[in-house]
């Protein structure tokens, strides 16, 4: 199913070694992808006005850093940033570097979710643009459709407001759930496009340092994020709502949130770019302290201290394996005066001592890496019992090594314990302890490996979700079919369910014909909470589906695989009506002077149908057929109203709705337009106003007037206070205020006065 509708100070820093070591590495080798290719790294700088030139600057260190270790890098910049041109280029992408404006949300100017044009990217327009052109937004759902990056791509945004949290400049900050919502978004369009981690940063510069740091070092891309210039070092992790599987880190700088990394956890560079790039067994050219060493040709001895005589000395024989643990000094007396000597600890078991560190040859000194190799969503759902095989997780060793896998829920108890060795690990849980189901929470596993030299490594944590619960997805439908008429006219194009679900799930949508038979399908992640999911009435690729009725159907699908009740409504797809139009807002056929003396009705026909045309004042009376049940032929159709009734009289001055219903043999389509008698129309919304709650008035006239029109408002309780109205045009006036507290509910109503003595007068329910 397309999804046309499902659903923004720069420092520039280059850092080139990586942050907290002091290990001495052997020259690092660059990384060749697996099939022997080179990694493929697309740099794409979209229109943003006066910071262009900038951000340009900026993707031009990102490609010299790219190309230090690969010969597949395309730059794409403003003005040649099209969505044809993006889309192309980024196919089987590694590394991902956008520049430009993010359009996220929430934000300020939408309730609804737009993954048409939300959370993906600002471009150039087809056929290209300026550097001080507007963007023109291509959203997540775009990217997720249309984009197929390489496996464990890594994707960096870099500079857009929105993508780390933050909001846009000089608005106020986020709250946190905000903000992790906002990141959370614009990573899942690139996750669900093949992407294992997004990087994003507001301010610095950092594309270049994350990029020479994914080709040069074992590291993983938790640790090379934290490693970059910009870390704030308060760190906020969590589950990733709407990538299930992965974490989402927010590093906020106090209230500001601009720095974010969504990322299946222990992804390592070499996954990212195809091979492993640095070797965690290589030897060091110096004893690393604390590390590893051996006892060279001569042997030694080793000393319980320093000041020991040299009696006291336990020989060591040449080829003894050592891990070094800490400096000790240089004695000035005794067996060692004037060597420098080192704690060690022999590794195949014997006491603590002193050893002189000229006597020691350097080994491997550098912990092993663990990370996942199939680090999908992981979840246990209620069809996962014993047995049925529950979840698999294996990753790879940075070098051969021991390692120890345990499953620990959050009371810090482990319910799995495994091991093995090699360079490989495989973790297998089916949801138990000793054969009985865990309960539902959340479960940690952690992959720690120990080299042949003592090397421990940071344990991989990876976070293991038990749920066996189906998602509730509420929805308030109608309870007679829907129309749906995707023909263009912006009237009815799309059907929008709103929904409330009782956690993040996948939602599959589907439409079945009378047959049964799925004529459009697609599944949409959501958060937890409210959101909307708006078909465009057409199915795969945007095909047109014939004119008939279907059942719309949803059911949500959470991590664990859960199914939850579908949400189901009937739906009538038809395209024979469009485009019920009136010339006028209002017209005034009795008042002299008035610029508009009557309308122009019209409606245009796809094809014949049997049209019934009508108008009904505010108490659902006729009072003007202007057909009925008549054939006509396709195309459009007009008819000028005067105000006047069947009966040949002037009709009241109010609001008129003019309904065309028209009948094609297969389905019965109906719009309706609005349109005012009178001196004078008035909308108010609502329509049943609250104390103390916003309301809108609206007033059109068909008069020439000089000055906007009085308007007063008597509430119950309260008395009369005016209100002043702003132009919209020449004829529209707009009021948007809150309706004052005390007083009862009952009948508030508006006397509207303007031009020579023309009056409109309307009531309403106040609550």
């Amino acid at each position: 199913m397309r999804r046309t509708a499902y659903q923004t100070l720069v420092v520039a820093i280059l850092a080139t070694a990586l942050a907290g070591t002091s290990l001495a590495f052997a020259a690092a080798v660059p990384a060749r992808a697996a099939s022997g290719a080179p990694a493929k790294v697309v740099i794409v700088v979209g229109p943003t006005g006066s910071a262009t030139a900038s951000y340009i600057d900026d993707a031009t260190a990102a490609a010299d850093a790219a190309r230090r270790w690969t010969t597949d890098v395309e730059e794409i910049y403003t003005p040649a940033a099209t969505w044809d041109r993006v889309a192309a280029a980024l196919q089987g992408a590694s590394i991902v570097v956008y520049m430009g404006h993010g359009n996220g949300f929430p934000d300020p100017r939408s309730r609804t979710y737009d993954g048409a044009t939300q959370d993906g990217l600002g471009l150039d327009p087809p056929g290209g643009g300026n550097a001080a052109s507007s963007a023109k937004y291509y959203g997540a759902d775009l990217i997720a459709a249309q984009v197929r990056l390489a496996p464990s791509a890594v994707v960096i945004l870099a500079h857009l407001c929105y993508a780390g949290g933050s909001s846009e400049p000089g608005m106020p900050d986020p709250t946190p759930a905000v903000a992790r919502q906002r990141a959370d978004g614009f990573a899942a369009g690139w996750m669900r496009a093949g992407a294992r981690a997004v990087i994003a940063d507001a301010w610095f510069g950092t594309a270049a340092g994350v990029i020479d740091r994914l080709f040069s070092t074992a590291s993983t891309v938790e640790d090379i994020w934290r490693s970059v210039p910009g870390s704030n070092h308060s760190e906020a992790a969590a589950p990733s709502e709407q990538t299930p599987g992965a974490t989402l880190t927010l590093d906020p700088a106090g209230s500001s949130f601009w720095r974010a990394l969504t990322v299946f956890p222990g992804l390592a560079a070499a996954d990212v770019v195809g091979g492993r790039a640095a070797d965690t067994a290589a030897t060091p050219v110096t004893v690393q302290v604390p590390g590893a060493a051996e006892v060279g040709p001569g042997g030694t001895q080793l000393f319980a201290s320093n000041a020991a005589a040299p009696a006291d000395g336990t020989p060591l024989a040449p080829g003894t394996r050592l891990r070094v643990l800490r400096s000790t000094g240089t004695p000035a007396s005794g067996p060692l005066a004037g060597r420098p000597t080192v704690e060690v600890r022999p590794l195949d078991g014997g006491p603590t001592g002193r050893v002189p560190l000229d006597a020691l040859i350097p080994r491997d000194s550098i912990a092993p890496i663990a990370y996942l190799i199939d680090g999908g969503a992981r979840a246990i759902g209620a069809s996962s019992g014993a047995g049925t095989g529950g979840v698999s997780i294996s990753g790879r060793l940075s070098e051969p090594a021991t390692w120890n896998a345990a499953i620990v829920g959050r009371d810090g108890r482990s319910v799995l314990s495994t091991g093995g060795s090699g360079d490989a690990f495989s973790v297998a849980w089916d949801g138990t302890a000793g054969g009985v189901p865990v309960a539902d929470g959340s479960y940690d596993l952690r992959v720690s490996a120990t080299d042949a030299w003592g090397n421990a490594g940071t344990a991989l944590t990876f976070r293991i979700a038990v749920d066996r619960t189906p998602p509730v997805l509420t929805a308030s439908l109608p309870a007679t079919s829907v129309v749906v008429s995707p023909n263009g006219d912006g009237v009815a194009d799309t059907l929008r369910t709103a929904f409330t679900a009782s956690e993040a799930a996948t939602l599959t949508v589907s439409v079945r014909d009378a047959a049964g038979s799925i004529v459009d399908t697609s599944d949409v992640p959501v958060p937890a909470g409210a959101g909307a999911v708006i078909w465009d009435g057409r199915g795969p690729v945007g095909a047109p589906i014939p004119d008939g009725s279907y059942t719309y159907a949803i059911v949500p699908r959470d991590a664990g695989g859960n199914l939850g009740r579908a949400v189901t409504r009937q739906v009538t797809v038809s395209t024979t009506l469009a485009s019920v139009r009136t010339s006028a807002a209002v017209f005034d056929p009795a008042t002299p002077g008035a610029t508009r003396r009557d309308a122009t009705l019209s409606f245009t026909l796809t094809r014949p149908a049997t049209v019934t045309w009508t108008a009904v004042d505010a108490a659902g009376r006729t009072v003007r057929t202007f057909a009925a049940a008549q054939p006509m032929a396709a195309g459009p159709q007009s008819i000028t109203w005067d105000g006047l009734s069947d009966a040949g009289a002037a009709v009241a001055p109010g609001t008129y709705t003019v309904t065309v219903r028209a009948d094609d043999g297969a389905t019965s389509p109906a719009q309706a337009v609005v349109v005012g008698v009178g001196p004078f129309r008035v909308a108010v919304s609502p329509v049943a106003p609250t104390r103390g709650k916003v309301v809108v008035i609206t007033v059109w006239t068909a008069l020439p007037l000089t000055a906007p029109p009085d308007v007063t408002v008597t509430q119950p309780g309260i008395g009369a206070w005016d209100a002043a109205l702003t132009p919209l045009n020449a004829t529209t006036w707009r009021l948007r205020t809150t309706i004052p507290t005390g007083g009862h509910a009952g009948r508030i109503s508006l006397h509207v006065a303007g031009g020579v003595g023309a009056t409109y007068d309307v009531a309403l329910p106040l609550r």
